[in-house]
């Protein structure tokens, strides 16, 4: 569970694994298997996983909401998700993934003061985690509170700089302050070199792009190298790259292309999904 909250999610899905090697009856190891592979490349096999928790226990909290997570994610269905949510909250009001998600699942929906009441209830239960202060931050993003968002996105980032980098730079770009948006692309793109020396160049090249042509030249940058990767894959295969080449379009001002691949994004979900990338935690 230490593992999976701090969404390094390999890590608790071992440990889940032998739980359940040990006694196939745990439902609630069941329940977490079933998680780590939704917030993994193999969601759909989280499906089958939380259908035999809930076999098991029809009434397992961590089971219904995982159960929602997916149909939140995987199959966009807005109605089922909530019940499942729902139940969930229902069965075990101290749930911090219920509350957390179904916070989640309200901001989507834009329903903003339920999302925020769900996330302030999931901290008071688990207080100390980067990962759900830094959703509550987004949620104060998509509601345009911009100053308070990055309040909270600073709290995140005095626990764990990982839960708060990425969507830091969001918001700074959003408020056009370049200075903050270079530190925070350097952060989220070079700190995750483990070799130091790649790290270093990381940090030089970015600067030095900077330096030339400012945040467009970021832009533009980024922008090339996740069409490169896109070219580098049958367009079937893309993983998760037309919902971020929409957003660094829309930042240089190319909304129409922008439009185009964000339709693009629609048409193939795991590629919005594929964009969460939980080597840089977002739920």
């Amino acid at each position: 569970q230490y593992f999976f909250r701090r969404r390094e999610t390999s890590k608790g899905g071992i440990f889940f694994k032998k739980a359940v090697d040990l006694d196939p009856k745990f439902a609630r190891a069941w329940a977490a298997l079933a998680a780590v592979y939704a917030m993994g490349d193999s969601m759909g096999e989280a499906e089958p996983i939380v259908n035999k928790a809930l076999e098991i226990d029809p009434n397992l909290a961590e089971a219904q909401a995982v159960r929602g997570f997916i149909k939140m994610f995987l199959n966009w269905d807005w109605i089922e998700a909530e019940k499942s949510l729902n139940r969930a909250v229902e069965l075990d009001k101290n749930s911090v993934e219920a509350h957390h998600w179904r916070g989640i699942l309200y901001q989507i929906r834009g329903r903003f003061d339920e999302a925020k009441a769900d996330l302030n209830r999931a901290l008071e239960l688990d207080p100390t985690s980067a990962n759900m202060i830094s959703d509550l931050g987004q949620i104060y993003f998509f509601a345009g509170e911009y100053q308070k968002s990055e309040e909270v996105f600073l709290k995140a980032k005095a626990i764990d700089e990982r839960f708060a980098n990425y969507r830091l730079r969001f918001l700074y770009a959003a408020q056009s302050r370049e200075k903050e948006t270079l530190a925070t692309e350097i952060a989220t793109r070079c700190y995750r070199e483990v070799n130091d020396n790649k790290k270093e160049d990381c940090v030089s090249e970015t600067k030095s792009i900077f330096e030339k042509d400012g945040l467009k030249g970021i832009n533009q940058f980024y922008l090339k190298i996740l069409i490169a990767d896109n070219d580098k894959l049958p367009i079937n295969e893309v993983p998760n790259n037309w919902y971020m080449i929409a957003f660094y379009q829309m930042r240089l001002g190319d909304k129409e292309k922008a439009v185009e691949n964000l339709h693009r994004a629609l048409e193939n979900k795991k590629d919005y999904f594929g964009t969460l990338n939980f080597n840089i935690p977002f739920l």
